[in-house]
């Protein structure tokens, strides 16, 4: 599906919003998104992310956000066990 670069702003919009929001005391966020809406979001360094990957971020007292890991695909995973 294509969407118009209007429509791809106001993703972005919501997802830095939500990666930028504390959750409650004792709480996590999960968001599972697209490669092209994190990179739009996030940043173009995030363009590489592949299917699978885990990325994890921080929200930040003064409404940003930072990156702590990105965690390597399922089967890279199954690798570490071994």
């Amino acid at each position: 599906m294509i969407t118009s670069p209007l429509e791809n702003q106001r993703r972005a919009k919501v997802l830095r919003q939500l990666l930028s929001e504390i959750p409650p005391e004792g709480k996590n966020r999960v968001i599972v998104s697209h490669r092209l809406n994190l990179q739009d979001a996030a940043g173009k360094e995030f363009g590489d992310t592949v299917e699978g990957e885990v990325v994890v971020f921080r929200p930040l007292p003064d409404g940003t956000f930072e990156l702590v890991a990105r965690v390597a695909p399922p089967e890279k995973w199954n690798a570490f066990v071994q």
